[in-house]
């Protein structure tokens, strides 16, 4: 066997081992717990009004939020999961709340939730995951 098409097959099976190894450790990595965390105290308001004044605003991308406001709408997403639409001084944009668990939420209710804030639709919502219902100022 010709010593390039050796060291091509070692480097390829080298790399290969490697992404291996990095996509098992990737996959099978511990969820992020929100629970765990210290979370960010922030009204639905506010919330948006960051991502309107800079969409690309760190201060909250992937942060643990405790965000209070008023309860528009509730539904229930393809998973089976409760979504809450909390309103905000715009018209057409809320903070879409998806909970980790099935919970009983009404409209016009006040509540504060916790979940991880995943970015914002321009022009449209913020979004958040792996919600739970929280107490205010609790975290």
């Amino acid at each position: 066997m010709r010593p390039a098409l050796k060291k091509t097959l070692v480097a390829v099976g080298i790399l290969a081992v490697g992404g291996l190894v990095f996509f098992f450790k990737t996959w099978y990595a511990p969820h992020r717990d929100v629970r765990d965390e210290k979370a960010v105290v922030v009204s639905a308001n506010d919330l948006l009004k960051a991502f309107v004044a800079n969409e690309k605003d760190l201060k909250y991308l992937d942060k643990a939020l405790d965000v209070s406001g008023i309860v528009e709408e509730t539904k229930t997403n393809q998973a089976g999961k409760t979504v809450c639409l909390l309103k905000t001084e715009d018209d057409f944009a809320v903070i879409n709340c998806t909970f980790k668990d099935s919970i009983a939420v009404t409209a016009g209710q006040q509540v504060s939730i916790t979940g991880i804030c995943t970015g914002y639709l321009t022009g449209a919502d913020v979004v958040m995951i792996d919600c739970y219902p929280s107490e205010p100022g609790k975290k």
